[in-house]
């Protein structure tokens, strides 16, 4: 329910208190559907209105933006390169005909290059460049024989990055090599196998030596044995055992005689003697049978020993064989090293007459084309080619092309539209995007405008257009990231700022022009 605000006071309290029941009375009323009421009585969430007051900002922002902030406003004109006088002008040195065009427009060329040939240059030059080509490679194989015959690498020739471009080069020298080394290769092969035998001997021999020694410190101790027997010692022991027992023997015997209670004593005595003899004769047969057997090793072990002398004897005189071979193999691998070098000497010598030969035709080609072939006479960049058709004869003086010097100045010559000449003038900034250099990666040039012509001109679409000449800044000709230079005849694009507008002027701008042409009558 509205409440009236011009009622008096005391009835606004009255009717407030009124709604206020109201309200009371379809809350009540409501009490089954609280989520109708709790709808109506949720107020705003805060984050809706500050959503709702952050765009209305933005939009307030964008709109001052606009109509504060400005862009450029520019011209585009087309063009080309061209450069400032001192240009070189070359001529026909002689009435003749044209055989090959070596440049075309806009390229770089040094002083003394080819820059056209005429007559029969053309064949000439092929042959100088066949027979120069021939003259590189027979220096390249004479350093190769050189390099071969000393015994150095192909590295010591070529760069190893330079290998790969002389491929015959490397063919030529790894032939060499199999040419030169193979009868040497083979001989040093067979001197090797000759010399492991040597080698294997020796150390058979060494082992024939160790045998020998091993043999007779066998002999030597056996001898020994034989002579300084224990059981020799144990014989003799036994032997004054007996002689000892004998005497008792013979005294007991006396005894018995005068008394003949010490018979017993004689017959112990006697027995004692004769077992010790029967031991004597034990080791008597046990001493000789260990000496006959010790006697039949050193019989065995010096017939080991003149065998292994034999051996051993045998063993040298081999020995002595192989290293004669040896020795004789040394002699021709030498003598085969000898002659291969001195073969490897012929060859320079060869290389050097055919290069000689090579040098006089090379230096004689290059008189002869030198008299029908054009130079360029300084450094610079190819301007304008004149309409030159092969084979057509040409006068003496005649033009044919011009070089612009390496350190000319360039200006480009632009064409404006006629609808935007009313803004340029001169002195006005210019942006210069070179075709040849793209604008996005490369960067643009910057420049001022020196010249409009007073009149436009008909172009060959029927347009009419004006000139106008743009010098560039502090004579810039190539760009920071790009080390080559701007050339002439290069197509360029430039843009010439004529003037500033407001951001918000080129949203109203079709409006206002749809209103104004609107509310126009005839």
């Amino acid at each position: 329910m509205k409440i009236d605000k011009n009622k008096p006071d005391s009835q606004l309290k009255h009717q407030k208190k009124i709604d206020r029941q109201n309200r009371k009375e379809l809350r009540i009323l409501n009490e089954f559907r609280p989520d109708v009421v709790a709808l109506l009585e949720q107020p705003v969430s805060p984050a809706a209105r500050l959503i709702l007051k952050t765009i209305c900002l933005v939009i307030c922002l964008l709109f001052v933006f606009a109509y504060v902030g400005e862009l450029a406003v520019v011209s585009t004109g087309t063009g080309v390169a061209k450069t400032i006088g001192d240009v070189v002008h070359v001529q026909m040195p002689k009435t003749s005909t044209i055989t090959a065009m070596k440049v075309t427009e806009g390229k770089q060329v040094k002083r003394g290059s080819v820059l056209f040939l005429f007559d029969d240059d053309q064949q000439i030059q092929v042959d100088n460049q066949s027979t120069e080509k021939i003259l590189t490679q027979l220096k390249l194989e004479k350093q190769v024989l050189c390099a071969v015959s000393e015994g150095r690498a192909l590295t010591d020739v070529l760069k190893p990055s330079e290998i790969d471009r002389y491929p015959e080069i490397k063919a030529y020298y790894t032939s060499l090599i199999a040419t030169n080394q193979s009868t040497i290769n083979l001989l040093e092969n067979e001197r090797s196998q000759q010399a492991h035998y040597v080698t294997m001997y020796e150390k058979q021999k060494t082992g024939i030596n160790s045998e020998i020694k091993a043999t007779q410190s066998k002999i030597a101790y056996l001898t020994q044995k034989k002579t300084q027997s224990v059981a020799k010692q144990e014989l003799a022991k036994l032997e004054q055992q007996v002689a000892d027992k004998k005497a008792s023997e013979d005294k007991y015997y006396q005894e018995m005689q005068k008394n003949a209670s010490y018979k017993s004593y004689w017959e112990n005595a006697k027995k004692d003697r004769e077992s010790d003899e029967r031991q004597v004769a034990i080791k008597k047969a046990e001493m000789l049978d260990a000496s006959k057997e010790i006697e039949s090793q050193v019989e065995t072990y010096e017939a080991t020993v003149e065998q292994l002398m034999s051996n051993l004897a045998s063993q040298e005189e081999t020995i002595q064989i192989y290293q004669a071979k040896v020795s004789a193999l040394t002699l021709q691998i030498d003598q085969a090293q000898a002659t291969e070098k001195a073969k490897l000497s012929n060859m320079v010598l060869d290389k050097t007459k055919e290069i000689t030969q090579y040098q006089s035709a090379v230096d004689k080609g290059e008189k002869i084309a030198a008299n029908q072939t054009v130079l360029a006479p300084i450094s610079g960049t190819v301007g304008e080619i004149k309409t030159v058709e092969l084979g057509k004869t040409l006068g003496q003086a005649q033009e044919v092309l011009t070089i612009v010097p390496k350190d000319a100045s360039l200006y480009f010559d632009i064409l404006i539209k006629n609808q935007d000449i009313s803004y340029i003038h001169i002195g006005q900034n210019v942006s210069i995007k070179v075709a040849a250099f793209p604008f996005q990666k490369k960067g643009v040039l910057t420049g001022k405008v020196t010249y409009i012509s007073p009149e436009s001109e008909r172009q060959k679409d029927g347009q009419m257009m004006y000139k106008a000449k743009v010098s560039l800044a502090k004579k810039q000709t190539k760009f920071k990231s790009d080390p080559k230079q701007v050339g002439v005849g290069m197509t360029v694009t430039a843009d010439i700022e004529i003037g500033k507008r407001r951001i918000i002027d080129f949203f109203f701008e079709p409006v206002t022009k749809y209103l104004d042409e609107t509310f126009k009558s005839r």
